[in-house]
C-alpha cells in the first residue's frame, strides 16, 4: 500500500511541466511519505564544485533557499558524498565528520542524510534530509535513493537553465531590470543612452533566451529565476 502510494505521487507530479513545481512537490512528498520533518535541494556544478540551494522545506512551509551558496570542498563529507556519488549519513556532533558551523546553528542540526542526484553517473546536485522519526537503516536509505533519483531531470533543468542565465550580459540585465520596472522602449533607451533599435534588438534576444512570448513573461521568467530582484 505505501509503495504504491509513493508510485501514485510520483506519477502525479511527473505531469507538472514547469522544473521548479514538481521539483517542489517531490521535495514535499520527501516530508511526508517518509518519516522526516525537513528537506533541502541543491544544485552542484563538477566543474565549479559550488553547490547552491533551490528549495528548503519543513513541514508544510517551502520556500526559496537561493541564499545558500557554498564551495562543497569546504564541507569535506558533503563533497565527499558528491565525487563518490554514494549517499552519505553526518553525525554533527561526532568529531569524525566536520560542517559549518554557521549552519548548525542556523538550522540546530544534530544529524543529517546526503543523497546525490545523478546524470549520466554524474552529481548535479544533493538533498539534505534531517530530523528522523525513527531509526536510518540501509533499506530506508535505498528508498530515498530510488525516490529522489526522480528529481534528476528537473534538476538537470534548473542547473542547465542557471548556466544560460549565467551569459546574460551586463547590458541585458540591465534591460531587463528597466523593463521590471516599467519603462518604456523609449524610456530605457534614455536611461541607457542607445538607440530604441537597439534596445528592440536586445529586447528580442532577451525573450528567445528566456523563451518567453512577451515582455511580460520574459520579465516574470526573470524574476522567478533570481536574473533581476
Amino acid at each position: 500500500m505505501i509503495v504504491e502510494k509513493v508510485e501514485d505521487y510520483i506519477n502525479s507530479a511527473k505531469q507538472i511541466k514547469d522544473p521548479i513545481r514538481r521539483i517542489e512537490k517531490l521535495m514535499v512528498g520527501g516530508v511526508t511519505l517518509f518519516p522526516f520533518q525537513r528537506a533541502s535541494i541543491f544544485t552542484y556544478s563538477p566543474l565549479t564544485n559550488v553547490g547552491e540551494g533551490v528549495l528548503f522545506i519543513e513541514g508544510s512551509k517551502v520556500k526559496s533557499f537561493h541564499e545558500v551558496r557554498e564551495d562543497v570542498r569546504s564541507i569535506p563529507h558533503v563533497y565527499s558524498a558528491l565525487v563518490k556519488n554514494k549517499s552519505q549519513f553526518i553525525v554533527i556532533n561526532n568529531s569524525t565528520f566536520s560542517f559549518p558551523e554557521k549552519y548548525v546553528n542556523m538550522f540546530s542540526l544534530s544529524s543529517l542524510l546526503v543523497i546525490p542526484l545523478s546524470h549520466q553517473d554524474v552529481s548535479i546536485g544533493c538533498v539534505f534530509i534531517d530530523r528522523f522519526n525513527g531509526q536510518i537503516d540501509r533499506k530506508l536509505i535505498r528508498q530515498l535513493e530510488n525516490y529522489f533519483q526522480h528529481l534528476t531531470e528537473s534538476i538537470f533543468k534548473v542547473t542547465k537553465q542557471h548556466e544560460d542565465f549565467l551569459h546574460f550580459s551586463e547590458r541585458q540585465c540591465d534591460i531587463l531590470q528597466l523593463l521590471s520596472n516599467g519603462c518604456s522602449t523609449k524610456e530605457i533607451a534614455g536611461r541607457l543612452e542607445i538607440s530604441e533599435f537597439t534596445v528592440r534588438d536586445y529586447l528580442t534576444a532577451i525573450s528567445r533566451k528566456l523563451d518567453a512570448r512577451n515582455r511580460t513573461e520574459a520579465v516574470a521568467i526573470a524574476l522567478r529565476k533570481g536574473i533581476i530582484q
